[in-house]
Parts: structure tokens; C-alpha cells; sequence
């Protein structure tokens, strides 16, 4: 019993000093969102080594200036004194956990800062409000905003407004959805071009686009040595060649929707290049109308198709192509596919099994003058409600042959069909190194395998038994 006593009081002990510390310990190592101003760069953290960290000046990520609670205590104010001691600005990976509801002012005023590193670490999906968020950097001449989610931003007056030196937003979205406020967005930002260049009075949400505004889209094209190639990202300058903007058309009346590097017309081959996967175009209207000489079309699972609305003309008079890989190509949401195959006299099968045209309204002149066409392979009938213009669609197919051959009588949507019309089914046979094997996959190159390929309702001469039977003797 005597050693009892003393026994319980040591436990009594030991639990009483853990019951005091452990809020305290666990206090410590909670995770917050902070910001640390040291050597002009002002990094942002959300962790749980905010007691740890070197440092000249540390901030909550919730402090304020004394002078105005509503601007954050490590950014700026024009009434008072501007922050002129940051000169870059960085988002830790940390901070990517963190997701801010407002990002007001977070950087006005910061005069002296000339770059934003990681910025794909700052999550914006729940941000409702970037009021001023950059207004008065006045010696920030690039900044990269393609990463920012603006779904629920509401807020947007004077984002970028007094950035006298802003030559290039990098962004790819449009984030004029209607529903957000963005008066005086880029005013005085006397410098900055996209595909507009500034003006004063276009200074609104409706100039946050890389279609039509101020906005420079990461994906562009470069021609050299007769290869085009499309690639994402910002490093156009480094490369070689003619570069072009993806948005950037011909400067003449008539030809305003013609991509301006159609004006190549030397070229012999096209590559997207794998950084370009990343990018979702809108449309690919007369990405390549006019290319004569293009004879192979490399990395096509680098082109995503999924919010395309028109391919009009995108393959038009590209004479000399003997082949296109559409086996990735989302069409869902295409409308306009007329005259995509116009004058493609090369091609001598094209696989469309893929194509989801239940959103097409026009696919007139489709496969206009495809002269050498023998073989479009397709299962389904595209000749649907939807459907409003298809005339020509195959004129000049004179060599097509499906469950029907080709008649110049009939060469609207209502030949579109593998069961009487001029599509042929894509189920067939390949004979190699004494094997028969049955696919139905034309999209994964069965026309390039190795072997004698056979038709799955193609029969001997003047019988009616399957033509691979030859092979069996």
C-alpha cells in the first residue's frame, strides 16, 4: 500500500502535465495561412512551421493595415505609403491546401514588384472578390492568371487598374460570364495588349478574354523549316521560327476568320506538340484550309477536342493528306462540321466510327470534291432531326463506295448511313502469318496493321461466302 501511493501520485502527475501541455503543443502545431516578408519577396505559406520559419516580417494571413482594415497589412495604400520594398511575390506549394474566399487587395500598391512565382499554388475556387487584388503594381510588366478558377468572383473593379506597365496577362478563359462586376478592370494599364490593345473607355470585364481582348493565351503556333507546330505555355520567345498568337487572324476584310498562319503556305507537316494537351480550344475552323503541301499531321492525341462548337473548313483543300487520326476527337459539342473534308483529294479512307454529331446542324460540303475517297467508316446514320444543312455534302466523291456506290443524284445527309448509304461498317478481318483476327476498331488503325484486310461483308466473286474464306483454302 505504501508503494501504492506513491506509484499513483507519479501517474496523477505525469497526467495532470499532459492535460496542461498538450493544447498548448497541438496549439503549435496547428496549420494557418500566413505571409512572410523577407529580402523584398513576400511569400505566402499555409502550414504548420509558422513558429519556425527566419524571417523579417511575419503576417496572418487576416492582418490588416492600422491605417485602412480593409486592405492587408504586407500590401500597400496610394493615401498613405505603398509597399516599395517587395519586388517578387511567391506561392508556396503549402499554400495550394488553402482556399481563400476573398483576395481584395491583396497586392495594392505593391510598386515595386516585377514577378508572381506558383501561382498555380493559389487556389481561387471559392474566391468571390479580387477588388484591386493587383491594382497599382506599377512595375509589373507579365503576370500568369491562367490558373485562377473566377466561377464564383463577383467582384473585379480595378483588378489590374494603374498597372502602367502590364504588356501581357496571361489568361485563356473568358471571365465576362455576366454575373460578375468589373468596372474599371484594366483602367490605365496604358501598355497592355492582347489581341486588342488598350484603349481608354474599353476598360471593363468585357476586355478578359484572349479571344477578343486583353488576354494573351499560353498557346500559340511556330512555323519553321515547313513544319507547324502548336504548343501551350510562356516560353514563345525561346522558340524559333514565325510565331503566332492561337487567336491572332487576317488583318483583311473578308478573311477575318481565317487563323492568321494559314498565310503559310509551305507546309508540309503539322505537330502538336505535347504541352498543347493542356489547352481546349473552342474552335478549329481553317486551322489548316489552304495547306496544299501537308502531308502528316503528328501527336493528334495532343489536340483536345471537348469543347470545340466548330470545325468548319479545318481540313480544306489540304490536297496532298493521305491519312487523318481523329480517334481522339470529342465532337459533343460540334455544330458546324461544313466543308471540313472540302478538297482533301488524297485521302482515300477516313474513320469518323467516333464522331458524336448529334449536336450538328451543318455538314454541307463535308466531303466535298474528296475525289480519291474510297471508304468512310462509320456505324451510325447522321441523317438526324438536328440536321439542317447538308447540301453537297458528297459532291465529287466519285470513287466512295459503301453499302451504296457513289451517284451524283445523291449526295446529301441521307446517304450518311452504313446500311444504304455511302459509310461502310467498321467490322473487318485481317489475314497475317497464317491467323485470321475479326476487329472492329478501324479508329485504332486497323487499315495500318500488317496483313490482307478484308471487309466483314465482303464476298468471294459470284458467291455469297466471305472473301477471307481464300485465305483457307
Amino acid at each position: 500500500m505504501k508503494k501504492f501511493i506513491p506509484n499513483m501520485l507519479a501517474v496523477l502527475s505525469v497526467l495532470f502535465i499532459t492535460l496542461v501541455f498538450l493544447p498548448q503543443t497541438a496549439m503549435a502545431k496547428a496549420w494557418k495561412a500566413y505571409v512572410v516578408e523577407d529580402d523584398s519577396t513576400l511569400t505566402f505559406y499555409y502550414d504548420a512551421k509558422w513558429d519556425t520559419r527566419s524571417r523579417t516580417t511575419y503576417y496572418d494571413i487576416d492582418d490588416k493595415r492600422t491605417d485602412d482594415r480593409e486592405i492587408p497589412a504586407w500590401a500597400g495604400s496610394s493615401t498613405t505609403t505603398p509597399n516599395d520594398r517587395v519586388t517578387k511575390v511567391v506561392f508556396d506549394s503549402s499554400f495550394k491546401a488553402y482556399k481563400p474566399t476573398s483576395t481584395r487587395n491583396w497586392f495594392l500598391d505593391c510598386t515595386k514588384v516585377v514577378s508572381f512565382e506558383g501561382m498555380e499554388n493559389l487556389c481561387t475556387d471559392s474566391v468571390t472578390n479580387m477588388f484591386r487584388m493587383f491594382c497599382g503594381c506599377e512595375s509589373l510588366k507579365t503576370i500568369d492568371v491562367s490558373y485562377f478558377n473566377t466561377a464564383k468572383v463577383r467582384y473585379m473593379e480595378y483588378m489590374f487598374a494603374a498597372c502602367s506597365k502590364l504588356t501581357t496577362i496571361y489568361c485563356d478563359e473568358d471571365w465576362d460570364d455576366g454575373n460578375n462586376r468589373g468596372a474599371y478592370m484594366f483602367n490605365a494599364c496604358n501598355s497592355l495588349k492582347g489581341i486588342a490593345h488598350y484603349k481608354d473607355y474599353e476598360w471593363n470585364e468585357e476586355m478578359a478574354n484572349a479571344a477578343t481582348g486583353y488576354f494573351t493565351s499560353k498557346a500559340y503556333v511556330v512555323v519553321n523549316d515547313g513544319t507547324l507546330t502548336f504548343y501551350y505555355g510562356t516560353d514563345r520567345a525561346t522558340r524559333t521560327g514565325s510565331k503566332y498568337g492561337i487567336y491572332e487572324t487576317w488583318p483583311i476584310e473578308g478573311l477575318e476568320d481565317c487563323p492568321i498562319w494559314t498565310i503559310q503556305y509551305d507546309i508540309k507537316k503539322v505537330v502538336f506538340d505535347k504541352s498543347f494537351q493542356v489547352f481546349k480550344p473552342t474552335t478549329t475552323k481553317k486551322w489548316f484550309s489552304g495547306f496544299g503541301n501537308l502531308s502528316s499531321i503528328l501527336g493528334e492525341e495532343n489536340l483536345c477536342t471537348d469543347r470545340v462548337t466548330t470545325m468548319n473548313g479545318m481540313f480544306q483543300n489540304c490536297s496532298s493528306l493521305p491519312f487523318i487520326n481523329m480517334v481522339n476527337f470529342n465532337t459533343s459539342n460540334v455544330t458546324d462540321m461544313s466543308a471540313m473534308f472540302f478538297g482533301c483529294s488524297s485521302l482515300t479512307r477516313l474513320n469518323v466510327s467516333n464522331f458524336d454529331v448529334s449536336k450538328v446542324t451543318n455538314m454541307s460540303e463535308m466531303f466535298y470534291g474528296c475525289k480519291a475517297l474510297i471508304n468512310i467508316f462509320c456505324n451510325d446514320d447522321w441523317n438526324s432531326s438536328v440536321l439542317q444543312e447538308d447540301d453537297r455534302m458528297f459532291s465529287g466523291c466519285e470513287n466512295l463506295r459503301g453499302e451504296e456506290s457513289y451517284t451524283s443524284l445523291k449526295t446529301d445527309a441521307s446517304m450518311a448511313n452504313p446500311t444504304s448509304g455511302y459509310f461502310k461498317n467498321t467490322l473487318y478481318v485481317l489475314y497475317y502469318e497464317n491467323t485470321l483476327t475479326f476487329y472492329n476498331d478501324d479508329s485504332k488503325g486497323g487499315w495500318l496493321r500488317p496483313g490482307k484486310a478484308y471487309f466483314f461483308d465482303e464476298n468471294l466473286p459470284y458467291t455469297e461466302s466471305p472473301a477471307w474464306l481464300e485465305q483457307i483454302g
